[in-house]
């Protein structure tokens, strides 16, 4: 979204987007038989392609980086941030 809202707003032709998220893990903390192992991702990494864009390639590797920068999601993965459990049982 972010993407497509910065391409309107620069004029940039980028065609379609694509973008992948994936992350490594480790099996032992996510079954919590290490608690030296955290349960969350230990590395992750967003992959971005623009599969018949017309906008050159700085452009576009703008573009990317400047989505990456103002997303919700990567913003809240790369800081910590409060957190809180709460259950309801009704």
């Amino acid at each position: 979204m972010l993407i497509g809202m910065r391409s309107a707003v620069l004029g940039a032709e980028v065609g379609r987007v694509e973008v992948t998220v994936d992350s490594e893990s480790d099996d032992g903390g996510i079954l919590g038989l290490d608690a030296s192992i955290p349960a969350g991702p230990l590395t992750g990494r967003v992959l971005v392609t623009f599969p018949g864009g017309t906008a050159p390639e700085p452009l576009l590797r703008e573009i990317a980086t400047w989505a990456f920068d103002h997303c919700p999601v990567t913003d809240a993965v790369r800081r910590a941030i409060p957190l809180e459990l709460r259950m309801e049982t009704e």
